[in-house]
């Protein structure tokens, strides 16, 4: 949003300064759109209270914007200290801030899902959950055949596999040197 800390009569002045018409699409003016309704009703409702209620939330979204890229920096930086492969001592992650918790999780998801979409504060959470029990064997599924479990104080977030009797024969095996 590049135009996020400019006001209407900002880019009207511009326009006016270079030369430029400007249109308004007539949807703009239609309440059936949330951030329309938005901007036309709850904004002019808000500055009934606080004439300066826009440069606030501008000045609260550049703020909460700097602290979510510092989180996002701290959290990487734990990340690739601390999750080896797919997996991370429960100890080490539950350390840290839980808002640092949480974005390593969805880290650890996307690196296995191969997208943050549907990534969401409910997973998180329910992962977290699952770390704060600690108990070796206990599991979440994260849907799209992703699993979330406890071995021996790490936390594994891996792809879900059938466990059939051929698998299992052929890991026995594997595993006597077979």
């Amino acid at each position: 949003r590049p135009l996020l800390d400019l006001t209407k009569n900002d880019i009207l002045d511009f326009c006016s300064d270079e030369g430029l018409d400007f249109c308004t699409d007539h949807t703009n003016f239609e309440t059936e759109y949330t951030r329309n309704k938005v901007r036309l009703e709850l904004v002019p409702k808000m500055s009934e209270f606080n004439p300066n209620i826009t440069k606030s939330i501008l000045r609260t979204s550049k703020i909460l914007a700097d602290e979510a890229d510092f989180l996002e920096l701290t959290a990487e930086q734990e990340y690739r200290c601390s999750v080896v492969g797919n997996k991370i001592d429960i100890s080490r992650l539950l350390s840290c801030h839980i808002s640092v918790q949480r974005r390593i999780i969805r880290k650890m998801i996307e690196k296995v899902k191969l997208t943050q979409k549907d990534i969401s504060f409910d997973y998180t959470d329910k992962v977290l959950n699952l770390c704060r029990k600690g108990q070796t064997g206990k599991e979440f599924s994260l849907g799209d055949g992703i699993i979330a479990f406890v071995e021996y104080g790490k936390l594994k977030i891996d792809k879900e596999y059938e466990k059939t009797g051929n698998d299992i024969q052929f890991k026995i095996k594997t595993a006597v040197g077979l």
